[in-house]
Parts: structure tokens; C-alpha cells; sequence
């Protein structure tokens, strides 16, 4: 029978530009696992981590910044791994950012891009479906100055894993 495990964390970041919100993709080098394509911010949740703790690291790691916003999107990415017969849960977070990027290790590449853009440039559609719930509950309700549900706002406390 199947596992079902929760090991990674997703992030979409955003930033808030001129003429609206943009999302950042990151490329991911060749000769890795998933080279050459463009993904959000991922990776593996310490055993000692909650996964919004690995979120708010891993944000650092890939791209340098520390994010001026954090949520839950209320969504979690879910696919199926063959080799080892587990269905993989994935627990996803927005962050918005402002500053460069630095890119960590794993990424040769970067871009802000426009919904539209960014929902071509992704190749799963756990990933589209990701950074629309992003776009319509976080990023374009910012843009025009509408409330957001303050439910999933994640707090400074939170994300350093203290109790709220």
C-alpha cells in the first residue's frame, strides 16, 4: 500500500510592482533532479522543522531575502512518486519579497514575470493552481488595497516557530 508523506515545502514568492503583482520563478541548473526548469522556491523539511520554518529558510537559501510578508495559501501540491510508492504532500506558502536576489546553489537563473507568463513557464499544474490561489487571495487583493483573509497571514512568531 502507498505512503503518504509530507517531506517538502513549496514557497511562491511575489513582489508588488508598478503595474502589479509579478512572480518570481527560479531556474534550476542542469544535472539536478528537475534541471532546466522553472519552479517556485522548494525544498526538504528538517526533522527537527515545522514546515513553516523550513518555508521561511528556504526562502533565504534560494534567494538571499528575508520576506516582508509570509502566508498560507491554503494549498497543498500533491503528486505521486513511483519509485517508492509514496504520495507526496506538499504544505505551500507566499512570500512577498523586495530586494535582489541572491540565488543559492541549485539556480542558474531568475525572473519576475506576470501571472500569465509564469503559469506557462511551470510545468506541473499543482504549481499553476498554486500561483493562482497566490494571485486571488494575496497578491492582486495587496495590489488594489483590499483586505486579505487574516487567517493566513503567518506571524513573525510563527515563523521562527514560537507558540502565538
Amino acid at each position: 500500500m502507498p505512503k503518504i508523506e509530507v517531506r517538502t515545502v513549496s514557497v511562491y514568492a511575489f513582489r508588488l510592482a508598478k503595474e502589479g503583482p509579478e512572480y518570481l520563478a527560479l531556474h534550476r541548473r542542469q544535472g539536478l533532479d528537475l534541471g532546466d526548469t522553472w519552479q517556485a522556491v522548494h525544498g526538504r523539511i528538517d526533522p527537527a522543522e515545522t514546515a513553516v520554518q523550513a518555508a521561511w529558510r528556504e526562502v533565504g537559501e534560494e534567494t538571499g531575502l528575508t520576506p516582508i510578508g509570509f502566508w498560507s495559501l491554503d494549498f497543498i501540491e500533491q503528486f505521486y512518486v513511483a519509485e517508492i510508492d509514496t504520495v507526496e504532500l506538499v504544505p505551500c506558502f507566499a512570500a512577498q519579497l523586495k530586494g535582489p536576489i541572491a540565488l543559492g546553489a541549485e539556480h542558474d537563473d531568475y525572473r519576475w514575470m506576470k501571472l500569465e507568463e509564469i503559469l506557462r513557464a511551470f510545468v506541473w499544474p499543482g504549481q499553476r493552481e498554486a500561483l493562482r490561489t497566490l494571485h486571488f487571495e494575496i497578491a492582486l487583493p495587496l495590489f488594489e488595497g483590499r483586505p486579505i483573509n487574516p487567517f493566513l497571514e503567518i506571524s513573525p512568531e510563527r515563523q521562527e516557530g514560537q507558540a502565538t
